[in-house]
């Protein structure tokens, strides 16, 4: 029986693993407890132990000699996971440790049967005299003993279907075959529900030298399938050559349909990596009805073009490992959550955690103080039910929401980050004096350039996207989070389509999920205006603020104020602190705070100092000042494709006509009147400006009048 999944929504720090440790020491049900971060993760099997219970941590494969979680072979299966494959049935099975590990697990057990047919495995693959000098694999042993422990945690990544199921110990050739029990799933945290799958045209080309193959041994099987069945001289005969030969005409079909498709994929990328501004392509009429065919798939869900050639006894670098990615792209195609960008085609796919949350298969109990909407869908669709607590935080918030704090390009730029690192000790130690403490007892949560300049965590600075979640380490002190919890555009993009198709996939509607909109403006939130620009969809700006929501509700938690004796202050200085309803999520009323005037520089657009702005501004003047030059010098008009294919669109908006007025300047009369002169719509800014200088010219020398010259043609 599946139960209902549950969400517990209580304060940050309120302390809901501790209360689940000591449920689960108390009771011994089985349990998997997961977590972002592999310390929570010791960290539940700690409490448990203090509770007076037992339970075990799993660890994926590792090379940690003398760990239960070694693998010999770390390397190879490394290879494996960066194409998206399985482990188990592709290295696992085949090799030789994990061979000599059954081997002598079934004897030990007395299992004659199974011990046969391992004993078989070995003979095919040639490994006989090789398995005696193996040492068994310390993981699979690892994998077992988890198998039979009631409670065990482990992280987010390591979930995986055999994991959610606990099954009794095996101690003789009686119980090979027990049954198995569902596990109450316990996640700390909201994980991540889907990931991003990346197809380039290198991976195409792979698919299509495995896909003539494929097409060969699947006619060559119909034909034999054909000729078994005419000589079948049984039913049973029968209906064997008859299930062979469905079998080969579905691959045989499926691989011909793939011959239509890699062509179309690769147009696809094409268009994307020519198309202007880096604009994302959506996907071609073609491909979105190919979404609509079967996929016929193999052991560990890869399709027939993208099935890997392994041999167990060499190294990774004589197999063909091509990348899974064809149920990704039918996933994502059939949810309109696919696009091409930049000469890639991005697409998303279930997380295998995502897929058991989204699907219901399993009972889950969420614990997440700010759980994103697409995980409230969830549980309501399934039925389960959400419990909020809330709890009064000894707490004190001052905020300077009045400058936007962008990152930006801190890390191309080191004027910029400079200029960063300067404010960030700047505000850290206004924090120090209104505390009267050393600043180093300050923590502080801020961009990742920024804290790493500042000596990172072992100097308790911490930075967005990593310390905001999952971590104590803020624990029993004060917290100066600076700088907005912003994503990069592409990042944001990819990161609402994973959750777009999930929530899709769970049966919301599309009018609550819209597609994604690039246009962006102001927003009032609470009464104040952000200084963030965000979505204008509706949807799309209410999704964009609970991503602010979170992140800043979480990082504030970091401190534990719920459970602290003494008060603890956060001092927020990012613009995007207005989405949040402070009273309502923390109990506190904040202190809105003006930013000293030299922390407001550049009325927070810039990143760097305003003489390191100057400086760049310059630069793409005198760039684009040549580049024009160049362009009149032979005769075309210019353009952004021509002469500046590779600046940002706004820097090119901005600097176009002065960058021409330049260029004109140290140009012949001639030059100038053909370009006045022109009759082309494409070109009009152009031809306006050479129309202004003729007139600058005309009212500066009277007597020497320069009139433009008629051209029916442009030289574009």
């Amino acid at each position: 029986m599946v139960v209902r999944s549950a969400r517990i929504q209580a304060s940050t720090g309120l302390g809901k693993s501790r209360q689940i440790a000591q449920i689960a020491a108390q009771r011994q049900t089985p349990l998997l407890f997961l977590t972002a971060t592999k310390d929570l993760r010791d960290a539940f099997v700690a409490a448990v132990g203090q509770a007076g219970g037992q339970a075990q941590a799993y660890s994926g494969r590792a090379h940690a000699p003398g760990q239960p979680h070694h693998c010999q072979r770390i390397e190879d299966g490394r290879s494996l996971a960066a194409k998206r494959r399985i482990q188990q049935p592709l290295l696992c099975r085949r090799c030789k440790h994990g061979l000599r590990e059954q081997r002598d697990f079934y004897r030990d057990v007395g299992s004659d049967r199974q011990l046969a047919r391992i004993q078989d495995v070995i003979e095919r693959a040639g490994l006989r005299e090789e398995i005696e000098r193996a040492t068994a694999c310390n993981w699979i042993a690892h994998q077992r003993d988890i198998r039979n422990a009631p409670i065990i945690a482990a992280h987010y990544a390591s979930f995986s279907s055999a994991l959610a199921q606990w099954r009794p110990p095996i101690l003789s050739a009686d119980d090979l075959n027990p049954s198995d029990l569902p596990r109450l799933l316990v996640i700390d945290e909201t994980p991540p529900l889907a990931q991003t799958v990346a197809i380039t045209s290198a991976d195409i080309a792979q698919w299509s030298a495995q896909l003539r193959p494929a097409i060969e041994r699947a006619r060559a099987d119909q034909t034999k399938a054909e000729l078994l069945r005419r000589l079948a001289v049984t039913d049973d005969s029968m209906k064997l050559a008859q299930a062979d030969l469905n079998d080969a005409e579905k691959r045989l079909v499926s691989c011909l349909h793939a011959q239509d498709l890699l062509p179309l994929l690769a147009h696809w990328i094409a268009a994307s990596a020519h198309a202007v501004g880096d604009r994302p392509i959506d996907p071609p009429p073609s491909v979105l009805q190919w979404a609509q065919d079967r996929l016929v798939t193999i052991q560990d869900g890869a399709a027939l073009w993208e099935a890997a050639h392994i041999d167990s006894r060499h190294s990774a670098g004589d197999w063909i490992i091509p990348l899974r990615a064809a149920t990704a792209l039918r996933f994502s195609l059939r949810l309109d959550s696919a696009f091409a960008q930049s000469g890639i085609i991005q697409c998303v796919a279930p997380t295998q955690l995502g897929e058991a949350i989204a699907s219901g298969k399993h009972p889950v109990l969420l614990l997440d103080a700010t759980a994103p909407r697409i995980m409230q869908h969830i549980v309501r669709a399934q039925g389960g039910t959400i419990e909020e607590i809330c709890a009064q935080q000894n707490l004190r918030l001052h905020l300077y929401a009045d400058t936007p704090r962008l990152r930006r390009d801190i890390r191309s730029n080191p004027e910029a980050l400079q200029q960063r690192v300067t404010e960030v000790r700047a505000a850290r130690q206004l924090a120090a004096d209104e505390q009267m403490i050393d600043a180093q007892h300050i923590g502080v949560l801020t961009f990742e350039p920024v804290a790493e300049r500042l000596g990172g965590m072992t100097h308790r600075v911490g930075h967005w996207f990593a310390h905001e979640r999952g971590t104590n380490a803020f624990e029993g002190s004060d917290l100066v989070v600076f700088g907005e919890p912003l994503e990069h555009p592409h990042a944001q993009r990819a990161n609402y389509l994973g959750e777009r198709a999930m929530a899709l996939f769970a049966q919301a509607t599309a009018q609550d999920w819209p597609r994604w909109d690039t246009a962006r403006a102001s927003a009032i939130f609470q009464g104040r205006a952000s200084g963030i620009r965000l979505p204008t969809h509706s949807a799309l700006r209410d999704w964009a603020a609970d991503q602010f929501r979170q992140r800043l509700l979480q990082a504030v938690g970091r401190v534990r104020a719920v459970s602290s004796q003494e008060p603890r202050t956060v001092w927020l200085w990012a613009a995007s602190t207005v989405v949040v309803d402070w009273i309502a999520e923390t109990g506190i009323a904040p202190q809105w705070r003006a930013s000293p005037a030299a922390l407001r520089h550049n009325k927070g657009r810039g990143l760097g100092t305003q003489a390191a702005n100057t400086a760049k501004e310059q630069a793409t003047l005198h760039q684009l000042v040549e580049a024009f030059q160049d362009a009149l010098g032979g005769g075309v008009v210019p353009s952004r494709r021509i002469c500046a294919g590779s600046m940002r669109p706004e820097a090119y908006a901005k600097h176009r006509d002065s960058a021409l007025y330049l260029a004109l300047r140290d140009s012949s009369e001639e030059t100038l009147r053909r370009l006045a002169g022109l009759k082309d719509k494409r070109a009009e800014w152009a031809i306006r400006v050479a129309r202004q200088e003729i007139a600058r010219l005309n009212a500066t020398a009277p007597n020497a009048q320069v009139a433009p010259s008629i051209s029916k043609n442009s030289t574009t």
